[in-house]
């Protein structure tokens, strides 16, 4: 692999894990998390 694609690997990532801990955050904080809610969107990609 290039180091190219092993940025990009990172960067998908640690894009995910971002995701992840803020929809963790928000279940937490609300003791849910809504299939609507704009962190599941953003980890979706819609």
């Amino acid at each position: 692999m290039g180091s190219a694609e092993d940025a990009v690997k990172e960067k998908l990532l640690w894009n995910v894990k971002k995701e992840v801990k803020q929809i963790m955050e928000e279940a937490v904080t609300r003791k849910f998390v809504h299939e609507d809610s704009s962190h599941i969107l953003a980890l979706c990609g819609e």
